[in-house]
């Protein structure tokens, strides 16, 4: 038995015994081959993309994640020497991971504004308990 499709040419047959079956280009196999090879252009541009990144930011990408293990052991070793023991101060060393921002000084401005939030928040909610008895 044999069996042919009407597409283009059939692709490798498939032996099954004495049975050959071929597969042709029907107009399914055409859309699949066209998706597939749709994911691989997306998937080969964006992993180009991401090498040309890292090729050209490599010194400020290595700068951040310097200072981000940098500010997070010290986190850490600073809560364990205020006497943060048991648990492990993880809090501390994940604040400061969401604490360091691109630069020392948008760190700096963000840490200043963030301290200035808090000392300026904290009177509000006595005043109102203040006012209204």
């Amino acid at each position: 038995m044999r069996v042919e499709s009407s597409g283009a040419e059939p692709l490798v047959p498939e032996v099954q015994g004495e049975t050959v079956v071929t597969v042709g280009r029907g107009p399914l196999r055409t859309r699949v081959d066209g998706i597939w090879c749709g994911l691989r252009r997306v998937a080969r541009t964006t992993t180009a993309r991401a090498g040309r990144r890292v090729r050209t930011r490599w010194r400020s990408a290595l700068s951040r994640a310097a200072r981000m293990t940098g500010a997070t052991v010290a986190a850490f070793v600073v809560a364990e020497l205020v006497g943060l023991r048991e648990p492990p101060p993880l809090i501390a060393a994940l604040t400061a991971l969401l604490v360091v921002q691109a630069t020392l000084a948008s760190t700096l401005v963000n840490g200043v504004q963030r301290v200035l939030s808090v000392v300026a928040g904290l009177p509000s909610p006595f005043c109102l308990c203040r006012s209204l008895g």
